[in-house]
């Protein structure tokens, strides 16, 4: 379930390029406001799977201002508009209701040294999946990685095939932890290689300043059973999904 959020600001507020893991606070400080029990037992322990670590089971994009309304200033992103525009989504309905509830409870919410206002939360439209096959767009970094014994995760470039197969992988797992059992079919991830040989997709965040964390913004399209593209939809594409990477959004490229 996809939810879509309008936040009100006050035109010029700026925000530091590294805001992934405030909205990532901000969102677990919203869910607690409506189940503090829950939001506790998600953030410490998660949904554990049987080999590696616990999903969260939700995502989020990075926020949009609109075109042309971004612009640096001072080392930060600066904001020529009063609103901006957020999405948030989770395969557990349940996360994304609660969600709900506490954004609209609070009124207002802060995102390091910003603070917004809650003007509209809205269900998202879910694109039509019922062949299996949809083109996507990323609205936040789809991230890759594998352990590494040196570098602890040795993340992974979209222009190599390790890179989809480890998605792939990932989505078949959250299927498992999810629903206790492997998925009844597989998926097909094809990159948009084009795209990717052209132009720079890769983005670098730091976390907690100190982890950086490393993604891309890279078109793709996927192919399989509707309720694991679905998944992937809804919970994110890749890892490291609870602080802001992997959401897409349909794409009329194909």
């Amino acid at each position: 379930m996809r939810l879509r959020i309008k936040f009100g600001i006050e035109p010029g507020s700026a925000l530091d390029f590294n805001y992934q893991w405030p909205l990532s606070a901000m969102t677990y400080s919203c869910l607690s406001n409506a189940a503090p029990d829950f939001t506790r037992t998600l953030h410490d322990l998660g949904f554990p799977q049987l080999d590696g670590p616990s999903f969260k089971f939700f995502t989020f994009s990075t926020l949009w201002a609109g075109k042309g309304k971004t612009r640096i200033e001072k080392g930060k992103l600066a904001f020529d508009t009063d609103h901006l525009i957020w999405k948030f989504g989770s395969p557990i309905p349940a996360v994304s209701t609660l969600f709900a509830e506490g954004l609209l409870s609070m009124k207002l919410v802060r995102i390091a040294n910003l603070e917004a206002e809650v003007i509209e939360v809205s269900d998202d439209r879910e694109p039509e999946l019922g062949n299996g096959l949809a083109y996507f767009n990323c609205i936040s970094p789809l991230v890759a990685s594998v352990i590494d014994e040196k570098l602890g995760h040795r993340y992974l470039s979209p222009d190599q095939a390790s890179f989809w197969t480890t998605v792939e992988n990932n989505l078949y797992k959250k299927w498992e932890t999810l629903h206790g059992k492997p998925p009844s079919g597989k998926v097909i991830f094809r990159p948009d290689y084009g795209y990717i040989s052209s132009r720079s997709t890769g983005k670098k965040i730091i976390i907690k300043d100190r982890y950086i964390v490393k993604g891309h913004l890279v078109p793709f399209s996927v192919q399989g059973p509707p309720e694991l593209v679905s998944l992937g939809y809804n919970a994110g594409f890749g890892s490291r999904n609870s602080l802001g990477f992997g959401m897409v959004e349909e794409s009329n490229r194909q």
